[in-house]
């Protein structure tokens, strides 16, 4: 017990000095510069548009095992097709909802599509991913 002690005493008494004396070497980093981005509207429309792809194609391939490209080729206007997706094994209830949500999502696009027009961008879907959500 009087082992432990001392060297929690000389453990604690090391670790502020060995703070001070890396402190006390290394010279202070500058500031970075932060400059504000100026977001435009398009550019705010235009995220919204890939964060709903992302989501449609996120459940369409979960619940059914399809994406964008194999319903009306007009909504993904020429943007390449996800790589990786496939079905997942759901319960039937489940499976449901989440086929809703997908539908849910295709109707969020045909409403930002009515501002904006620009192909889906690129994703990649893995499995484990839908997994580790539901």
């Amino acid at each position: 017990m009087a082992i432990r002690t001392c060297f929690s005493a000389l453990l604690l008494l090391l670790l502020p000095l060995e703070f001070i004396a890396v402190m006390g070497v290394t010279p202070p980093l500058p500031l970075p510069e932060c400059k504000p981005i100026v977001a435009v509207d398009r550019d705010l429309v235009q995220f919204a548009l890939n964060l709903e792809f992302l989501e449609a194609e996120f459940f369409l391939c979960g619940a059914l095992g399809i994406g964008l490209d194999d319903l009306p080729p007009s909504l993904a206007l020429g943007g390449l097709p996800p790589v990786g997706g496939r079905k997942v094994n759901l319960d039937p209830i489940i499976r449901r909802i989440i086929e809703e949500f997908a539908y849910h999502e295709i109707g969020h696009l045909r409403a930002i599509r009515v501002c904006r027009r620009s192909p889906k961008a690129s994703t990649q879907y893995k499995c484990r991913h839908f997994c580790r959500i539901f």
